[in-house]
């Protein structure tokens, strides 16, 4: 089908008509050209649902799906961890945005085609045409094209619409950001903490029946204990069982210690107990031998005098103040059925005979620098099940979380564990604990005394120095500033201290692996069947362990709680509304355009061809009516080659091209109608031929931009006047 206007619209694209030999046909060649085409003309029909436009509804839907599977990422991406996600949700958008702005863009040409085709249909200038399709496809003339009469605002504000679509991809990228926060889960896991009593060799047997001067070697993980204690190297698990950047936290049940205990007050002056006095040491001034004070800080009898080469050693001892000691040493319990759940241990014991292992805690303490008074704390730290909250970070690293259980009241166990051996125990063969004893005397015995003869201190041990309460210290004799200038002080209690120490040398002991090979199962065969050999000695362990209600296990199961520092994505809802609202009005004037399809009688478009074919240009007038682009360019013409320049014939001159002309019988015009007709110069009036004749003389006249077939063609000449 042809369109024309009463002014005749078949001058339009007169770039596709042919101002030479394609002008000129046979009469017999143009009457079968037109026959054929007309017999090949596709029937118009409209309205029918083979002209719906599918693909753009289809663009359409996509888009606004587009919009929704965005929102569907951000909503699932909202609050969710940023590791969980193997492919970030910002690629997701950028692809998503990308697409249906794509998508909407094809759904906007094609209804702008389809619209302004309808609007063809109706009836319309040449300016508006112009001005639809250039609204449609020239960004530039929404802001330049205002002044015309008609500014068509459907398709100008869909294209307004359409190109703020292109913000979709940054707002899409705004609409999720990443934050960092804490984020607690509870869970069960087994830890590889051994839930096991002491009842494990920590030094080595000797062999001597006599006395024990000190403590054997220690077993080899006791010995790393003690190694990692003094370094302070971090307690490990033998793996993670939490994640690199989170802090767990629980509570687990070890073999550790409960804690009572006793404390008095008593005067400097009358303290003469063995316990402080036996650390005292006085050097002998004419030898280099030394001396341990049977009392301290009072008068005795001369029988507790000390001679040393006919000298009384006595008043050395008398002029001793104690200001701190502190001694630990394992305790013998009373094993008679009386004392079975007597204080100060506290923990009900299994049952006669079943008392726990103990190590005694003694510490002197003076809590002022110039009082009388000294404080006696004594702690008996019995064997027991004792619950402990500890922390895990970086995976395996555990913390003591000592400030839960350091406190100054009494610590109390979950269930006493009986001593190994029953019968008497003593320091020198209670190698069960020996290991463990060891560790803390060395790093907490000690003495300070003050020698108020020589006005000065006597300190033994690593501990009493770093316990001494710096503000505190003052001068002995204020105002006195000569070079005998002393100092008094007080100290502080390590009580606290040693509770954390000997919880945490507990925890250590329980994360280590005990070899099970059968050397080490054999010395401590040895030693019990050494032990057993008194009727007072005996393995207690098969009596014990029907009474436990804790069972032994080499792991701990647990309630884990993990508190973890995560980056996680937040979705900022706003921007994803404002990218849809965009989309949302784009779709509104896209459907409004697509209205149009009714009163099209085939599918359309703006192809080129299908446009030149539609306003009969006379290349393509044997391409049957009523065609598309693309069956045009699939057509009897698909294989003319055409070029677009200055028509001059190789061999014609432009007045031999005039001379030729006018030796034509028939011109083939363009009629009113749109359909091409046959105009015979005989049959028409000699004004009709003279107006045709000098119609088509002026075409030729000078040179001309046109499409003809290659071979005529030459190519355009720069500055040259083109009419």
């Amino acid at each position: 089908m042809h369109f024309s206007s009463p002014e005749h619209l078949s001058f339009l694209l007169a770039s596709f008509s042919l101002p030479s030999s394609n002008y000129i046909r046979p009469k017999h060649q143009t009457t079968m050209n037109a026959q054929r085409s007309i017999e090949d003309t596709r029937a118009w029909r409209a309205p029918a649902l083979s002209n719906f436009p599918f693909l753009a509804t289809l663009c359409l839907a996509g888009a606004l799906m587009g919009m929704t599977s965005a929102f569907a990422v951000l909503y699932y991406a909202n609050d969710s961890r940023v590791d969980k996600w193997p492919i970030a949700p910002t690629v997701f958008l950028s692809i998503i945005a990308a697409l249906t702005n794509r998508m909407i863009s094809a759904a906007f040409r094609y209804a702008s085609d389809i619209h302004w085709w309808s609007r063809l249909i109706e009836g319309v200038t040449i300016q508006e045409l112009h001005t639809l399709w250039d609204l449609a496809y020239n960004l530039l003339s929404l802001l330049t094209s205002f002044p015309e009469k008609r500014i068509h605002p459907v398709v100008r504000f869909g294209a307004i619409f359409l190109s703020l679509t292109a913000v979709n991809g940054p707002l899409l990228q705004r609409a999720i950001t990443v934050e960092v926060e804490n984020r607690m889960s509870v869970r069960s896991e087994t830890l590889p903490i051994r839930q096991q009593p002491m009842w494990n060799l920590t030094t080595k047997v000797t062999g001597n029946n006599g006395h024990v001067w000190t403590v054997p070697p220690y077993q080899d993980e006791i010995a790393e204990i003690a190694l990692e204690l003094s370094q302070r190297q971090p307690m490990r698990l033998q793996s993670s069982v939490c994640s690199a950047n989170s802090t767990c936290s629980t509570n687990v049940v070890i073999a550790a210690f409960n804690r009572m205990c006793e404390e008095s007050t008593a005067r400097v002056a009358n303290l003469s107990s063995m316990d402080v006095a036996k650390y005292v040491r006085v050097r002998n001034e004419m030898r280099d031998d030394i001396h341990y004070c049977p009392y301290t800080g009072g008068a005795r009898l001369n029988s507790d005098k000390i001679m040393v080469l006919g000298k009384e050693m006595s008043s050395y001892c008398n002029s001793f103040e104690t200001v701190f000691q502190l001694s630990v040493h394992d305790l013998n319990p009373s094993f008679t059925k009386d004392n079975a759940t007597a204080p100060p241990w506290d923990l009900p014991w299994k049952g006669p005979g079943m008392a726990p292992s103990i190590i005694q805690y003694t510490s002197y303490i003076r809590q002022e620098a110039r009082s009388e008074e000294i404080l006696t704390r004594n702690c008996n730290f019995s064997t027991a099940f004792v619950q402990l909250p500890i922390e895990i970070t970086n995976g395996s690293v555990v913390t003591l979380l000592s400030s839960k259980v350091a406190r100054l009241d009494d610590i109390r166990g979950e269930e006493s564990i009986p001593h190994a051996i029953r019968g008497l125990t003593s320091q020198q063969n209670n190698i069960f604990l020996g290991g463990i004893i060891q560790i803390l005397k060395d790093q907490y015995d000690g003495y300070i005394m003050d020698d108020t003869n020589e006005y000065s201190h006597v300190m033994q041990g690593s501990s009493p120095r770093q316990y001494v309460n710096q503000s505190s210290i003052e001068a002995r004799n204020p105002g006195y500033d000569g070079p005998e200038k002393s100092y008094l002080f007080s100290m502080l209690d390590p009580l606290e201290d040693f509770t954390r120490t000997i919880n945490e040398i507990s925890l250590r002991y329980a994360l280590k692996s005990l070899p099970d090979d059968v050397s080490r199962t054999q010395e401590l065969t040895d030693y019990v069947q050494f032990q057993t050999k008194s009727d007072l000695r005996e393995d207690n362990r098969p009596n014990a362990i029907p009474l436990m209600e804790t069972k032994f296990s080499k792991t701990a199961v647990v309630e884990l709680q993990e508190n973890q520092t995560v980056a996680v994505y937040r979705s900022q809802y706003v921007f994803t509304a404002v990218a849809m609202g965009l989309i949302a009005i784009s779709s509104a004037f896209i459907m409004m355009l697509l209205h149009g399809w009714r009163h099209l009688g085939r599918q359309t478009s703006l192809a080129p061809l299908e446009i030149a074919k539609a306003f009969d240009a006379p290349l393509l007038s044997d391409v049957p009516s009523n065609s598309t682009g693309n069956e045009v360019a699939a057509g009897r013409l698909r294989n003319l080659t055409v070029k677009y320049g200055e028509v001059y014939p190789s061999s014609k001159t432009q007045t031999e091209r005039g001379s030729l002309l006018e030796s034509q019988e028939t011109f083939i015009l363009p009629g009113p109608d749109g359909e091409s007709h046959m105009n015979l110069l005989e049959s028409s009036s000699a004004i009709e031929l003279t107006e045709q004749r000098g119609d088509m003389h002026r075409r030729i006249q000078g040179p001309k931009l046109a499409v003809e077939v290659a071979d005529l063609v030459a190519n355009p000449q720069s500055g040259t006047k083109y009419h």
